[in-house]
């Protein structure tokens, strides 16, 4: 790699410290440029647009890269350029932007210089695909029954009843039960009172006492309340 002195072999007579300057010669040295242009890589059309973003004040102040890819300098009148050049770090230029390329203008001696810009390289990443189990392998026919089975609809539960706990027993049955005893003992108890009755009745006719009155005398052809006598 050559390493490059600044200092030597100047395309401009006086150092560039303006952009002002920079346009100055490039319009006064038009056919130096051209030439250096030429040298160092550069069509005729990416000159032309070199010069006329110059001339619109398209041009930047920067630090100079260390590494050139090619430069062009002028020793005793004759333009030349040299490939893959070194130079001191921290030295200040002008650059203009091309499509892929930065042309510079170092200030201390105005020599033209190309820096080509880096490529990019577009990786397109592919998604590995997907590995099936040891043993499985899918088919046609598989993927198609997958595909076709319809959807069957959800399926209503049965509706199961509560089951009813055994009616209770009526409380009219021992109520119906007891009345049966109840209407049982009635005509019991007539029959045991009515027989008191007749008991104690009986017993008052005879002894005199506060008894049931005695029956009418029976007269000629006449009965008694009792039937009894009949003459």
């Amino acid at each position: 790699m050559f390493v490059f002195d600044l200092t030597h072999d100047r395309m401009a007579s006086d150092p560039v410290a303006m952009v002002s300057d920079v346009q100055q010669a490039v319009i006064l040295d038009e056919g130096r440029y051209a030439q250096a242009a030429r040298k160092i890589g550069l069509s005729p059309r990416e000159f032309g647009l070199f010069e006329s973003r110059v001339l619109l004040g398209d041009v930047h102040r920067t630090t100079l890269p260390t590494r050139i890819d090619a430069m062009a300098g002028m020793h005793r009148g004759r333009v030349y350029a040299v490939r893959n050049v070194r130079v001191r770090a921290g030295q200040i230029a002008y650059v203009v932007v091309l499509p892929g390329k930065r042309v510079y203008v170092p200030v201390v001696c105005g020599n033209l210089s190309v820096v080509h810009s880096p490529r990019v390289v577009r990786r397109v990443l592919h998604a590995a695909p997907r590995r099936l189990p040891r043993g499985l392998v899918p088919t046609s026919s598989s993927l198609a029954a997958v595909t076709t089975v319809p959807m069957q609809p959800p399926q209503a539960l049965p509706v199961i009843a509560p089951e009813l706990a055994p009616a209770a027993p009526a409380a009219a049955a021992p109520l119906a039960a007891g009345g049966a005893h109840r209407f049982f003992a009635i005509p019991f108890f007539t029959w045991l009172a009515g027989s008191i009755g007749s008991v104690i009745g009986e017993s008052g006719e005879g002894g005199g006492g506060g008894g049931a009155p005695p029956l009418p005398p029976c007269s000629a052809g006449t009965t008694s309340d009792a039937g009894a006598c009949n003459l």
